[in-house]
């Protein structure tokens, strides 16, 4: 019983090593296949950048073709594509055609960047000559400014109340971009303008300075999924030379803000 047992084992053990080969070949093949597919896809991927990066080179060459409806019509295509001709084109404003550089800056100043892009635009910053560096210093503060929105979900209205400083400057971020920078006048305190942007839900930072009224504040506020109403006002009420008051009670230099969530969105 013993020699047939030692047989059984001696038959059983190649048979054991056998489907561990098999486990073993099986994992190898689908890992062999798992990193063949990987090099496909990245190759796939790598061929399509490798296609994109020829057309903006062909369509950055039509933007100096003698026939303007070429022109045109190449302006359009590099617009379509969007950001991934953003570095290229800006290496375009060092073109001797004036008309190249006209086009490549109608097609950068009309991208619609965003916070990533402000990465690339600094690095591309760091190495470039003065008179390119000021127009890539103008798409950064584009890219960092919140885009206007007639259908956003918050209204913004901003108004100077001070008869004393007519007009004065206010600068509004939310969330650190520019939503707001101009010259506010009082307008007999009948001057808001309103600003309307499109926020996500959440908690979120407003600030808002003045310079020239020597007035700053910083708050938070929430967003739901209703349409908001938000004012920003400017307040200094001195007393004048002649010891009376200029408008209403002595008020000292500050920004306001009220925010109201009463309104639906659609209503």
């Amino acid at each position: 019983m013993k020699r047939v047992a030692g047989v059984l084992i001696l038959v059983m053990l190649p048979a054991i090593a056998s489907c561990q080969n098999v486990r073993a070949t099986g994992k190898v093949e689908r890992n062999n296949h798992a990193i063949h597919t990987d090099r496909q896809t990245r190759g796939e991927s790598d061929a399509l950048s490798s296609e994109l990066r020829r057309k903006i080179k062909t369509l950055i060459g039509k933007l100096g073709s003698d026939e303007w409806p070429e022109r045109d019509e190449a302006e359009k295509e590099l617009g379509k594509i969007g950001t991934p001709a953003l570095l290229p084109l800006i290496d375009t404003l060092g073109s001797k055609d004036v008309h190249v550089r006209s086009k490549a800056e109608s097609i950068l100043y009309a991208l619609k960047l965003g916070e990533t892009d402000v990465i690339v635009l600094e690095k591309k910053l760091e190495n470039t000559e003065d008179n390119i560096s000021k127009l890539i210093q103008k798409l950064i503060e584009k890219a960092k400014t919140i885009p206007s929105d007639p259908d956003g979900n918050f209204a913004l209205q901003v108004s100077n109340q001070s008869f004393a400083i007519d007009p004065v400057d206010i600068e509004i971020r939310i969330d650190g971009r520019l939503a707001v920078r101009d010259d506010f006048c009082v307008d007999d305190q009948h001057s808001r303008v309103r600003f309307t942007f499109n926020i996500k839900p959440g908690r979120h930072k407003i600030e808002a300075v003045s310079k020239k009224g020597e007035a700053k504040f910083e708050k938070e506020f929430e967003i739901t999924k209703k349409r908001h109403w938000a004012v920003i006002d400017y307040w200094y009420y001195p007393m004048d030379q002649r010891g009376l008051l200029m408008k209403g009670p002595p008020t000292p230099k500050h920004l306001s803000f009220r925010i109201s969530d009463s309104v639906s969105k659609g209503e």
